[in-house]
């Protein structure tokens, strides 16, 4: 199939209507499982550079310290992969308004920064056929963590990009050309949006939240980083690292940023996150023309 050939590994597709239902198709995967079990088994792990490493760049129930605390540190961490030449990708293209400019102006490219505003034309664009637009964000939840308005949520948002050069604007469901860091054409749900950065090549996503977002992923671990101390305590048992103690006075963001990186290597290499233990595993496609399929 096209996508065994992308990633070399064996791909199978099953159909509910062409099996015969619902319970065949279950089934036919139970079937199918001896022979990709074996295909598994022929897995060997091996030491790779960590330039091999795809991060998605995520948030969700964000409050007013999301933008002071996890976000930039999330953002240092990105830093640090793609200076060791690895790949992070950001995606939410409603939680750029008002900011998209700040993010324009570092990508390397003039044709960079015309994908970022094009992106944003195009998004508008898609909530008008809707009878929407970009002013129905922040969601009630953020407003009620202290996220008055959408330039404020996109200031704080867009740190998790980090401070170094842009590359450019991938369309939903494709992989970055090659390394560095992107933006990815995709809305703010969070179970769509976690889904097409996997879709993109993440192996990892870090889904920093100020108000918490019980959210996994069926194929890649998501890491959870709280944005103050009250939410870590609160919701310990879903949480992978605290950014709260930026807030707290206890470390500052370039010293979490490295933790979070260090973790995100620990977990690259085989550690579990807690949205694995907490068995989340949501997974979600988007249709541009509205529809979630």
């Amino acid at each position: 199939s096209p996508l065994g050939r992308i990633f070399s590994k064996p791909v199978r597709t099953i159909s509910i209507q062409s099996v015969g239902g619902t319970e065949a198709a279950i089934q036919r995967g139970v079937e199918l499982l001896p022979e990709l079990l074996a295909e598994a088994d022929k897995s060997r792990r091996e030491t790779v550079p960590v330039g091999e490493l795809s991060l998605g760049l995520k948030c969700g129930g964000s409050d007013a310290f999301s933008g002071l605390s996890a976000n930039p540190a999330l953002g240092h961490a990105s830093d640090i992969l793609i200076a060791n030449g690895g790949t992070s990708i950001i995606t939410e293209v409603p939680e750029f308004a008002g900011a998209e400019h700040l993010y324009a102006t570092r990508c390397r490219t003039r044709e960079g920064s015309e994908q970022v505003f094009g992106a944003m034309r195009r998004f508008r664009d898609y909530l008008q056929r809707a009878g929407h637009s970009m002013d129905e964000n922040p969601s009630p939840g953020n407003k009620e963590g202290g996220l008055l308005n959408i330039t404020l949520k996109s200031l704080g948002a867009l740190a998790k990009s980090g401070t170094g050069p842009v590359e450019g604007v991938i369309n939903y469901g494709a992989v970055p050309p090659h390394r560095g860091h992107w933006m990815l054409y995709c809305p703010s749900y969070d179970p769509i949006s976690t889904t097409a950065l996997v879709a993109s090549g993440c192996q990892i996503v870090a889904f920093t939240t100020g108000r918490g977002t019980g959210l996994g992923n069926a194929i890649v671990p998501v890491l959870k980083i709280a944005a103050n101390s009250e939410l870590a305590a609160r919701l310990e048992a879903d949480i992978d690292l605290n950014a709260g103690r930026i807030l707290d006075g206890e470390a500052d963001i370039e010293t979490v940023g490295r933790q979070l990186f260090d973790l995100t290597l620990a977990t690259a290499s085989g550690q579990w996150c807690r949205a694995e233990h907490n068995r989340h595993r949501e997974f979600l496609i988007w249709d541009e023309e509205g529809v979630s399929l």
